[in-house]
């Protein structure tokens, strides 16, 4: 039983290092997520996001903050998946929490 202990142990440790370069080149320039296709654009430059809705495609609703081409307003998604679209009114909200009634609440009672 130890062996088998000191077995996932070890490969735990050997992992450590990987993990650490992982990270090092995620938040540094070399990050593993960003595509070679993405230009670089300045925060606050509306430019970027003003020629992507002018290059998409869609006969339909463009949802505003996904760029996702949908039936209806109602159906547009929440940018994340983990995220929780919650009604309110005319409108939705996306939240991290598993429960819109608390939400609800608020919007009802701020």
């Amino acid at each position: 039983m130890w062996i088998a202990r000191a077995a996932v142990m070890a490969g735990a440790l050997s992992a450590l290092p990987v993990s650490a370069q992982f990270f090092q080149q995620m938040f540094t320039q070399g990050n593993a997520f960003q595509s070679h296709e993405q230009e670089a654009h300045s925060v606050g430059d509306a430019s970027w996001f003003h020629e992507r809705v002018r290059q998409a495609r869609c006969t339909e609703h463009l949802c505003s903050d996904t760029l996702a081409c949908v039936s209806e307003p109602n159906e547009c998604p929440c940018p994340f998946a983990e995220q929780t679209r919650c009604v309110l009114g005319d409108g939705y909200v996306c939240t991290q929490t598993a429960d819109c009634a608390v939400v609800e609440n608020l919007y009802r009672h701020p």
